[in-house]
C-alpha cells in the first residue's frame, strides 16, 4: 500500500528565517548530516507574503505570487483586479467574499450581544446602587435615633447630674449642721 504525501501549505506574515528570507520555500524531513531526504511523502511550504518581491520565475509562473497578493489584499478592487488573472482566483475572492459577508453579520451579532450583555451588566449595578443607597438610608436614620437618643440620655444625665449636685449640697449643709450641733453638744457637755 503506498502512503498519500501530506503537504501543509503556510502563508505567514512574517519571515520566519530573518537569515535567509524567501518568498516561498519547502521542507523536508532529512538526516541532518547526510541531508539524505528521510521521505517526500511529509513536506511544509512556507509562502511569506512579506516576500512577495523575492518571488523566483517559477513562483511567478505558478502563480504563487498571486496568491500571496490575495492574501495581502485589503480592498475589494484588489480582489477584483487580481480575480481576473485566474479562474482560481475568482472563485478565492467570491468565497472570501462571501464568508467576509458572513463575518459582517457575526460581528453585529457579537455587537448585539455585547450591547445587552453591557445593558445587563448596567442594570446589575444599578440594582446594587440602589440596594447600597437603601442601605444607606437605613444606616443614617439609624444613626439619627441613636444621636436623638443620645441627646435624650444626655438630658437624662444633665438631670441626674443636677439633682446629684442639689444633693451634695443638701448633704454638705447637714454636715455643717450636724458639727454645729455636734460642737454645741460638747460645750454643753463641758459646761455641765
Amino acid at each position: 500500500m503506498e502512503t498519500k504525501s501530506v503537504i501543509q501549505i503556510c502563508f505567514l506574515d512574517f519571515t520566519l528565517f530573518r537569515e535567509n528570507p524567501n518568498f516561498y520555500t519547502t521542507y523536508m524531513f532529512c538526516d541532518i548530516n547526510s541531508h539524505t531526504v528521510y521521505s517526500d511523502k511529509l513536506k511544509l511550504s512556507i509562502v511569506d507574503l512579506t516576500q512577495i518581491e523575492r518571488a523566483t520565475k517559477e513562483d511567478i509562473r505558478y502563480g504563487i505570487d498571486h496568491w500571496a497578493r490575495l492574501f495581502k489584499a485589503t480592498t475589494w478592487e484588489e480582489l477584483k483586479m487580481l480575480a481576473e488573472t485566474s479562474e482560481f482566483l475568482k472563485e478565492a475572492s467570491e468565497a472570501a467574499y462571501k464568508l467576509s459577508a458572513e463575518e459582517k453579520i457575526r460581528l453585529k451579532c457579537e455587537a448585539r450581544e455585547d450591547y445587552y450583555r453591557q445593558q445587563r451588566y448596567i442594570e446589575r449595578r444599578m440594582r446594587q446602587l440602589e440596594e447600597a443607597e437603601k442601605k444607606i438610608s437605613e444606616n443614617e436614620q439609624k444613626l439619627e435615633n441613636l444621636k436623638q437618643s443620645l441627646a435624650a440620655t444626655e438630658q437624662s444625665l444633665a438631670k441626674t447630674e443636677k439633682i446629684l449636685a442639689e444633693k451634695d449640697r443638701q448633704i454638705e449643709f447637714m454636715k455643717e449642721k450636724f458639727r454645729a450641733v455636734n460642737i454645741t453638744s460638747k460645750r454643753i457637755k463641758e459646761f455641765f
